[in-house]
């Protein structure tokens, strides 16, 4: 339902003439938005893709991570967006700083397909991978659709997708350290925050992250784990951002 009202929203305001939307095949094609007169960003429609387009480009879910990176007058030179769906973050991080590079971790097959269209242009690297604590083979679950895509130790049976620790991810890369880090991975952070010391000394080098936490566990421990990595630690709607000073 509320994929559907999300919908019917960004309609009404190609209506307006406050948006340009237009029907490409399968695809809505939104070309242009208040805030980005250029925007060429594809969705499926009346599915969760059209929450996200409102999450980034009218909601402005990352505006916090903009204004971060004007305060201190040092843009991004690279963000890892772990949990990418459709690309609507990294689109929205690359229109406020046109010259980053961008690593894309995305376990879903259809959601990787949509990325590609949306990031094409930008230089990004897409993993079709899980971020994880460790290499391993995880069981994929999609029964709540592109939005909620979850990951658990494989089962034995049904779909898997390879998972991988972001150390991995960042040597496959070879482009360093990222300046941002934006995760949004159903609970798998619990696993990573919790197993991965890797990931604990990466972060130490990260200047911004934010992260969408999915149980009240979840958010004290990476409340502790951004403070003892020298955070600044802020709650932005549903994200605990870190701003490192």
């Amino acid at each position: 339902m509320q994929s559907f009202k999300s919908t019917l929203q960004l309609i009404e305001w190609s209506r307006k003439g406050e948006s340009d939307i237009q029907r490409k095949g399968e695809y809505l094609l939104l070309k242009s938005f208040p805030y980005f007169r250029e925007v060429n960003f594809y969705f499926r429609p009346v599915s969760s893709d059209s929450s996200v387009v409102k999450q980034h480009f009218l909601s402005r879910e990352l505006q916090p991570v903009i204004e971060y990176f004007q305060s201190i007058s040092q843009f991004p030179k690279v963000m890892v967006d772990a949990g990418g769906n459709i690309g609507a973050a990294s689109r929205f991080l690359q229109l406020n700083f046109p010259e980053i590079k961008i690593i894309v971790i995305e376990p879903s097959k259809e959601n990787c397909k949509v990325i590609k269209q949306n990031l094409n242009g930008v230089e990004y690297q897409l993993y079709p991978n899980a971020l994880w604590f460790q290499s391993e083979k995880l069981s994929l679950d999609e029964t709540k659709g592109a939005w909620g895509i979850r990951v658990s130790s494989f089962s034995g049976t049904g779909d898997s997708v390879e998972g991988l620790s972001l150390q991995m991810i960042l040597n496959l890369s070879e482009w360093g350290i990222p300046d941002f880090l934006k995760i949004d991975i159903e609970g798998a952070e619990e696993e990573i925050f919790q197993n991965d010391t890797n990931f604990k000394e990466i972060l130490k080098k990260v200047r911004c992250i934010s992260i969408e936490p999915h149980s009240r566990h979840g958010e004290r421990l990476i409340r502790n784990v951004l403070s003892e990595s020298g955070f600044n630690i802020e709650n932005h709607g549903e994200l605990i951002y870190g701003f490192r000073l």
